[in-house]
């Protein structure tokens, strides 16, 4: 005879494994985006589009994947007149401008 204890174990780890198996899923995803943005940003080096491969221009892309790598390729192109390797920074102090004019409107 199966008890409420073991019921409730049971219960437990098929939740368990379906929190897991979603979790990973989503990691798949956001590893195939930064893959896929990084390999983009490669492919405009090698192209010539000046972008150089700082730090702050590979993280951008591998959190934001390939739309992260064409803003970065825009920036460092002549959209903003700013070198490839500032690109990313740009975008963290507009990110954090924004972020503090929201909270005064909020305010």
């Amino acid at each position: 005879m199966v008890t409420t204890p073991e019921l409730g174990i049971l219960l437990l780890a098929v939740i368990g494994l379906l929190f897991a198996r979603r979790l990973l899923s989503s990691i798949k995803a956001l590893a195939i985006n930064a893959v896929g943005g990084v390999l983009a940003l490669f492919v405009a080096s090698w192209f010539g589009f000046g972008v150089s491969l700082t730090p702050v221009t590979l993280i951008v892309t591998a959190l934001a994947g390939i739309p992260g790598a064409i803003l970065v390729v825009l920036l460092s192109y002549g959209g903003a007149g700013l070198p490839a390797g500032e690109a990313g920074q740009f975008l963290i102090e507009q990110g954090r401008y924004l972020f503090d004019q929201a909270l005064r409107v909020i305010q």
